[in-house]
């Protein structure tokens, strides 16, 4: 029986693995996987892993394929689900056997398996892998919290009919009930803070908005309609400074500049430069508005 090496500092997540990767059942588990997918019952070093992962699964052969899309096909005529639905479990069963069919999924499954069999969080999917293929456990590995954009073709967590669908998929943040409240907001942060991380979406969605434009977005809008009502930039800037009657006071001065206080002068003079920067604004913002509106569903 082989010792399964863990490189993990905290004290809590060393013991949540250990007390994993030591049960004799479980070592006798992995050691039978490791000898259906590593061969040999030899350990894959664990700098060499995706290597070892992309050899091994990089391109099954056609006749796999064709199998598995006809397979696949059958399925999704078999069963129709309603948005929200679950699905029973013996249609999960039959996804399952029909992902099975490729290489990669049957690893997948078999991992996702042996996690399920001794009563572990589904992130401990990836401790599994790394302990059965490489005997070797870090830090990196133990990820108790991610966010999931459950992109298209992920068997048995989206209904079969959500690929035709795409707006109705979204980001799904997941955690254990040993999952602590830091690793929650540092996973968050992470994730918000990676642009790639909104890609998909914003294939799906357009550019996502940005908090500018977010914060003045009541505003926005109502200048949006006050300019389908008929109302022009300027129109608008006027009304919210203080009105026409004034702005028209300012335009007389201004035709008259020489009889009008200086004071006041300045005051119509800066009246009017600030309506036109306004204007423009309100013109900004419209387009801004518009933008979204624009976008095919």
């Amino acid at each position: 029986m082989t010792q399964i090496e863990i490189e993990i500092e905290d004290p809590k997540k060393f013991a949540n693995v250990a007390f994993l990767v030591d049960k004799a059942d479980f070592l006798e588990d992995a050691a039978k996987l490791r000898q259906k997918w590593v061969q040999n019952s030899l350990v894959v070093p664990y700098e060499k892993y995706y290597d070892w992962y992309s050899n091994k699964f990089h391109k099954p052969s056609k006749i796999l394929f064709k199998k598995h899309h006809e397979e696949l096909a059958k399925y999704q005529n078999k069963y129709r689900f309603k948005v929200g639905e679950g699905i029973p479990a013996q249609a999960k069963k039959e996804l399952e056997r029909v992902y099975r069919i490729l290489p990669q999924w049957d690893f997948h499954f078999d991992m996702l398996h042996l996690t399920s069999k001794y009563h572990r969080p589904r992130f401990f999917v990836r401790v599994a892998i790394v302990a059965t293929v490489c005997g070797k456990v870090t830090d990196k590995d133990y990820e108790s919290v991610y966010i999931n954009t459950t992109p298209m073709g992920i068997p048995i967590s989206i209904s079969p009919i959500a690929p035709a669908y795409p707006w109705l998929l979204e980001f799904e943040l997941r955690f254990s009930p040993w999952t602590k409240e830091t690793e929650i907001v540092e996973a968050f942060r992470s994730f918000k803070n990676s642009e790639k991380s909104f890609e998909y979406y914003e294939k799906v969605w357009g550019k996502i908005l940005n908090p500018d434009t977010i914060s003045n977005i009541k505003r926005d809008r109502e200048w949006y309609w006050r300019n389908l009502d008929g109302k022009n930039y300027k129109d608008i800037a006027i009304a919210d400074n203080k009105g026409v009657k004034y702005y028209r006071e300012a335009q007389e001065a201004e035709k008259h500049i020489k009889n009008v206080p200086d004071k006041l002068a300045t005051e119509y003079i800066r009246h009017l430069r600030d309506i036109e920067k306004y204007a423009e604004k309100v013109r900004k913002a419209i387009k801004q508005y518009q933008k979204p509106l624009q976008k095919n569903p």
